[in-house]
């Protein structure tokens, strides 16, 4: 164990989470192994508990460890981030693939609405006559709830995507093979929230945990909205990456068609 050099311009809480990821690629703990408590780390640092919790989720986030509620802490199966790159469109079921994460997911709520809300008719550019069809899923990553996604599509486009199971599980299988539908196009925005008590028990998680709101209008080639999207994911678990196409128009006082925003 590295002492904290108090001097650093380093945090003393990235100090520590390196220092604790050398030790787990050191052996000291293997793959499943549960490390100590917080308190226990907290004192072995001479750091304040607030400063370790910091540490661990710094390692958290990047998939070294993963929380056990009521268990502990452990050294994860696949110390790895996970990283979701928003430079769409593409199936993000199979980036995860290729990265090595296991992706699945529930169906939680399926329906289809004769009179939706006026913002997603808004975001589809529906009349409101049109029937909305709409899928909730959580999400899950390396079987741990990750994430819970609510989408909105035109029944015209994709019927009966409520009344059939998904292929293989995954909602961009299905709108490609089933119905021929490939987005070419998104429009992302990014939101700062707190969990919901609902999402909360679902995600395994407390009420207070920072979540990422990402909000997603995907296009088809001919420019008609295919999907709105609505998906929560657990802060701590997830980074998300930014690229821009300098041919597509973007400046660099601008490279992204993304809204940034944070909620208190």
């Amino acid at each position: 164990m590295k002492p904290i050099n108090r001097e650093s311009p380093v945090p003393a809480y990235y100090q520590i989470a390196v220092d604790l990821h050398d030790r787990i690629l050191n052996n000291e703990w293997k793959t499943g192994d549960q490390i100590p408590p917080e308190e226990e780390l907290a004192k072995h640092y001479e750091v304040s508990r607030v400063t370790m919790r910091q540490a661990l989720a710094e390692l958290v986030k990047d998939g070294v460890l993963v929380r056990q509620r009521g268990s502990g802490t452990f050294v994860s199966q696949r110390p790895m981030p996970l990283i979701h790159d928003l430079s769409l469109p593409t199936s993000f079921s199979g980036k995860l693939r290729r990265q090595g994460f296991a992706l699945s997911s529930q169906v939680l709520a399926a329906e289809t609405f004769l009179e939706p809300f006026d913002w997603v008719m808004q975001h589809l550019r529906m009349g409101s006559s049109d029937p909305v069809a709409y899928l909730k899923r959580l999400l899950l990553i390396n079987g741990q709830p990750t994430a819970i996604d609510r989408s909105w599509f035109s029944e015209r486009l994709c019927p009966g995507i409520t009344e059939q199971p998904l292929i293989e599980n995954s909602l961009s299988m299905t709108l490609a093979q089933r119905y021929g539908l490939v987005p070419v196009r998104s429009e992302i925005g990014l939101e700062v929230v707190r969990a919901t008590e609902k999402d909360a028990t679902l995600l395994r998680t407390f009420v207070d945990t920072p979540m990422v709101l990402l909000t997603a209008v995907l296009y088809l080639e001919d420019g008609v909205p295919l999907e709105y999207s609505m998906t929560t994911w657990l802060g701590d678990r997830v980074r998300f990456n930014l690229s821009s196409n300098p041919d597509s128009g973007a400046t660099a006082d601008a490279p992204f068609v993304i809204s940034l925003k944070s909620k208190t």
